[in-house]
C-alpha cells in the first residue's frame, strides 16, 4: 500500500488520503477501510516496535489519541505476533495500567484459611519459579479490594474458581505482578464481565445462550449435527467463556489469542470461538451423516486445538467480526441484540436461586475443585450470591420442562469432559491438587 501511494502523483495521493477519491468497484465501506489502514500504518510503521514507540511519545506529548492508538494495535494484532516486551506494553495499553493500580496485598492471610484458591494455585500449569507466589498475591489482592468493597466478609468467598487462570496469563506472559493484576481485574470487568460476580452465573448462562443462537445462525450444520448428537452448546462454551481459550489451547497459543481479545473486546471471544468451532466437523462430515451421533465433538475440539494453525484461526475469527453473512448484521450488533433479547434471563431457573444455587459448585467442579454441587449430586455446593459453603440438602423434585434440564445436562458433560468423571453417577472426580496439565 505504502509503495502504491508514493508512486501516485501528490494530488492523487491527496485526494485519496482526504477520502474524496472515487474508485471504481470501491464501495463507502472499503474506502473507509483503506483510510483507517492508512492511519494505522502512519502511527505504527509496520512494526510493534514502531507502535510502542509511538505509545511512549503519546504518553509524553498527548498528541495521538487513545482510540487512534488503538486502531493501530488492532491492525497490527492480526498481522504480527508482539515480542514479550511489547506484549507487556500492548497488555498493559490495553488494560489501562498507566492508570492508578488496586494495591497488592501487603499481609496476606494465612495460607491454610485460602482453601481452593491454594489448591488451584498449585496446579495451574506452566508457572516459573517464584510465579506461584505471585499468582496467589494476585488473587489475594483481588479478593482483598472486593472485600473492601462490599464491607467486609471472609476473603476466600470472594474467589470463584477459574479465576487462577485469567490471572495467570498475564504472568505467563512476562508482565510484573502490579501490571499482571490490573490486566486481570481489566479482563474480569471487560471481557468476563459479570461471570464472577453473579453468584446465580446468570450473565454466563445468558452469553451461553448467545453462542447458541449464533451456531445456529452462522454454523447451521453444526448446530444440526450438535442436536442430533444431544450435546449441548454448554459443552462447547463453557472453557471459552470463563477462561478464555487458556485451559484448551497450548500456551503461546493463548497468548496470541489474549493480544486480539485485549484489543478487540468481549466480541473477539465469540468470533474466535465460532472460527474454532466451524472447524470441528471431519471434512466431508454432513448433518445427514449416521454416524453423528457418535461423534466425539469434545474429543475432535480439543485436539483440534491442539494442533491448530493460530494464524488460520485469527483470520477466521477477524472475518467474523468485520464480514457479514448475506442478510445478517455484523457479529458486534447481533451480539447486542441477542443479549438484549435474552436478558440474563434462563428459562427453568428459579429465580429464587433454589436452583440457581448449585451453580457455582457446578464450576468448581469442572476446575477439579473439592465442592463438587452439581446436577444430579446431593454434594455440598455454594449458595447464590454469596458463594459460601453451604450444609447439604436434599436435591428438590426433578423438573419436567426441557429448558430446565438445560443446565443439567450441560454440566455433566461439562465434568465429563474436564472433570473425568461419570455424568451417569451425578459426582465429579475432581483433579489432582499436582495436576499440571497444559491449558
Amino acid at each position: 500500500l505504502s509503495s502504491f501511494l508514493n508512486g501516485l502523483p501528490r494530488e492523487s495521493r491527496a485526494v485519496i488520503e482526504e477520502g474524496r477519491a472515487v474508485l471504481p468497484g470501491w464501495d463507502p465501506r472499503r474506502r473507509r477501510r483503506l483510510r483507517e489502514r492508512w492511519e494505522a500504518l502512519l502511527l505504527h510503521e509496520g512494526s510493534w516496535h514502531g507502535w510502542c514507540d509511538r505509545v511512549a511519545s503519546a504518553d509524553a506529548t498527548f498528541d495521538v489519541s487513545r482510540e487512534s492508538l488503538l486502531g493501530a494495535a488492532r491492525d497490527l494484532v492480526y498481522r504480527q505476533a508482539p515480542s514479550a516486551e511489547h506484549r507487556s506494553r500492548l497488555w498493559s495499553f490495553c488494560a489501562g495500567a498507566g492508570a492508578p493500580q488496586a494495591p497488592l496485598a501487603e499481609k496476606p492471610p494465612p495460607q491454610q484459611s485460602f482453601g481452593d484458591m491454594r489448591l488451584d494455585v498449585d496446579r495451574t500449569p506452566h508457572l516459573a519459579q517464584g510465579q506461584d507466589a505471585a499468582l496467589m498475591n494476585i488473587l489475594v489482592s483481588h479478593c482483598a479490594r472486593r472485600m473492601s468493597e462490599e464491607g467486609g466478609g471472609d476473603l476466600p468467598q470472594f474467589y470463584v474458581q477459574g479465576m487462577h487462570m485469567l490471572a495467570a496469563c498475564p504472568l505467563w506472559a512476562g508482565l510484573p505482578e502490579p501490571v499482571a493484576l490490573a490486566v486481570f481485574e481489566f479482563v474480569l470487568a471487560t471481557l468476563c464481565a459479570g461471570y464472577y460476580v453473579d453468584g446465580a452465573f446468570d450473565t454466563f448462562q445468558r452469553d451461553v445462550r448467545v453462542v447458541e443462537a449464533l451456531i445456529l445462525e452462522r454454523l447451521p450444520s453444526l448446530a444440526e449435527a450438535l442436536q442430533a448428537a444431544g450435546v449441548s452448546t454448554m459443552m462447547l462454551a463453557f472453557e471459552p467463556l470463563l477462561c478464555l481459550f487458556t485451559r484448551l489451547v497450548p500456551l503461546q497459543s493463548a497468548l496470541r489469542l489474549w493480544d486480539v481479545l485485549l484489543v478487540e473486546g468481549d466480541i473477539a471471544i465469540f468470533a474466535v470461538l465460532l472460527a474454532l468451532l466451524e472447524r470441528l466437523l471431519h471434512p466431508g462430515k454432513s448433518e445427514e451423516s449416521n454416524d453423528l451421533e457418535l461423534f466425539p465433538f469434545a474429543e475432535r475440539l480439543r485436539e483440534m486445538s491442539e494442533s491448530l494453525d493460530i494464524a488460520e484461526l485469527l483470520a477466521g475469527a477477524r472475518a467474523h467480526l468485520e464480514e457479514a453473512p448475506p442478510g445478517a448484521s455484523f457479529l458486534r450488533h447481533r451480539i447486542a441484540e441477542l443479549r438484549s433479547e435474552t436478558g440474563g434471563a434462563v428459562p427453568g431457573l428459579s429465580p429464587n436461586g433454589g436452583d440457581v444455587g448449585r451453580v457455582p459448585g457446578c464450576v468448581a467442579s469442572a476446575f477439579g475443585g473439592g465442592s463438587p454441587g452439581c446436577a444430579g449430586s446431593t454434594s455440598a455446593g455454594y449458595d447464590a450470591p454469596s458463594m459460601k459453603p453451604r450444609r447439604r440438602r436434599a436435591r428438590s423434585a426433578p423438573r419436567s420442562d426441557v429448558d430446565g434440564a438445560w443446565w443439567d445436562t450441560a454440566m455433566a458433560q461439562v465434568r465429563d469432559w474436564w472433570g473425568g468423571g461419570d455424568s451417569s453417577s451425578g459426582a465429579s472426580s475432581p483433579s489432582s491438587p499436582n495436576s499440571n496439565d497444559s491449558p
